[in-house]
């Protein structure tokens, strides 16, 4: 039953289901589940994800598995990492990233850029540490329904190259992700 809800989704949610996966480029199934979470649908002013908690849903490519630093759960980043967006209206929005770059001996502070459905952001330089990156987003970059947030980082790094046994490419560890309306 599981597996045939991954394809098309609760029958009882035809034809929406099937609306919603055609504009959203998602299966049917991602109605039933994304739809309900939309974030600024009612009068919701903020809406947004911690990574490394319950995020099955928001993530797409681009990502490790769930870490924890201390109390605060995360996931690392490559070079280009993917959220989904669910989103119940389109407005004027500040997008809030709380994140930490990986940090090698003697590299270039880390850079993101964030790509909002394609459309890119003004790059941000990161310092060392966590930190919060709130960047202004129109809303004529959003759509509703399921949007697509590309996090595209300028460095990654093997820290088996810089001599720790993980093999794995890091650009950043990303702690959550909101969005709240301006």
């Amino acid at each position: 039953a599981r597996v045939l809800h991954g394809w098309v989704g609760h029958p009882a949610s035809y034809p929406a289901n099937l609306v919603y996966a055609a504009r959203n480029r998602v299966s049917p199934a991602a109605y039933d589940v994304l739809a309900p979470l939309a974030w600024l649908g009612g009068t919701d002013r903020r809406g947004g994800t911690d990574l490394g908690g319950d995020d099955g849903l928001f993530i797409d490519s681009g990502w490790h598995a769930r870490e924890m630093d201390g109390d605060r759960s995360f996931r690392w980043a490559t070079d280009t990492a993917i959220l989904r967006v669910p989103l119940a209206r389109t407005t004027d929005v500040a997008l809030a990233i709380t994140l930490r770059p990986f940090e090698a001996p003697g590299s270039a502070p880390q850079q993101l850029t964030i790509l909002v459905n394609e459309r890119p952001q003004a790059p941000v330089t990161l310092a060392p540490g966590w930190q919060t990156v709130s960047t202004p987003v129109p809303g004529a970059a959003w759509r509703t329904g399921i949007n697509r947030v590309t996090l595209r980082f300028a460095n990654q790094t093997r820290p088996r190259d810089i001599g720790a046994a993980d093999t794995r490419w890091l650009s950043a560890a990303v702690d959550t992700v909101t969005v709240e309306i301006r």
